[in-house]
């Protein structure tokens, strides 16, 4: 199976693929699809649950979205992105390396 994208029926959001590139030193992309208009929250957190940059947190209509993770000015280390659409909720590691 491909690696760079999720079965939409084990995440429970259709249309997400994994931030690229990962590792990342500046930032990182990711793509995602909304099927109904919902609330969509992306944030990155690092490995004690603290949260270190909201990247979106508003409602969105239906469509294809990509969003940049700046991390040019987050230390060297592994962190976890959560994308939240509606009450569906995906979350995965990140790699920052400068």
């Amino acid at each position: 199976p491909d690696i760079d994208r999720f079965d939409s029926e084990a995440v429970g959001i259709s249309k997400f693929d994994l931030v690229y590139p990962n590792p990342a030193s500046t930032s990182a992309v990711l793509k995602y699809a909304v099927e109904e208009p919902s609330q969509v929250e992306l944030l990155l957190f690092d490995l004690l649950g603290r949260p270190i940059k909201w990247i979106v947190n508003e409602n969105r209509t239906s469509g294809t979205y990509t969003e940049t993770i700046d991390v040019s000015n987050v230390p060297s280390g592994v962190y976890f992105y959560q994308i939240k659409i509606g009450h569906l909720t995906a979350t995965k590691p990140l790699t920052v390396i400068h």
